[in-house]
């Protein structure tokens, strides 16, 4: 998981944007609890506004199920 941004928007959301890559298929990503619409593949970018939050994460799930995570700060 590659966080190139994070970037308070003003309005109670922050934009996260980077890339997540794998060996396979990235199947999944949640970017504090709001779940990313993609076609599934090895490398994807993302860019997304979220709601800001005391804990926030990014959790990237592979094909196998593997699940990678990272605070977002």
């Amino acid at each position: 998981i590659e966080v190139s941004e994070i970037t308070p928007l003003g309005n109670g959301n922050v934009r996260v944007a980077g890339v997540a890559r794998d060996n396979n298929t990235v199947q999944s990503i949640v970017i504090a609890g709001v779940t990313l619409s993609f076609i599934p593949q090895a490398e994807q970018p993302f860019n997304s506004d979220v709601p800001t939050s005391e804990t926030m994460e990014i959790v990237v799930t592979d094909s196998a199920g593997n699940a990678a995570s990272q605070p977002l700060q």
